[in-house]
């Protein structure tokens, strides 16, 4: 079974010099895995305190984020987010938005 792998974060990671680094503070606040398959199909949503998300997936997929999102095959122009199997991506999240990300197999 294909997995989409959604990790949430809630911070970037500062130095001790007070310089902003470029990868999420962990430990991350919560993970999820989401069987991608023929319809889209929906994370639960995410945390209030959710800045930021890695996804990561393991099958040819495409994914839309929002509040109650569904994903599509991406057939322009509406087309949703395409990944390739093994792709991780860092998407920013607003805070107490409600959002939570969809996902559909690519064939």
């Amino acid at each position: 079974m294909a997995i989409l792998t959604v990790v949430e974060y809630a911070n970037i990671m500062v130095s001790p010099g007070g310089r902003i680094g470029q990868a999420p503070e962990n430990p991350p606040i919560k993970t999820q895995a989401v069987s991608i398959g023929a319809k889209s199909a929906q994370s639960v949503k995410f945390d209030a305190q959710t800045k930021y998300i890695r996804v990561q997936t393991d099958a040819k997929c495409a994914i839309e984020i929002g509040v109650n999102p569904t994903a599509i095959v991406p057939l322009p122009p509406n087309a949703s987010a395409g990944m390739s199997p093994g792709q991780t991506e860092y998407h920013g999240i607003p805070p107490g938005s409600g959002m939570s990300i969809a996902v559909i197999a690519v064939m």
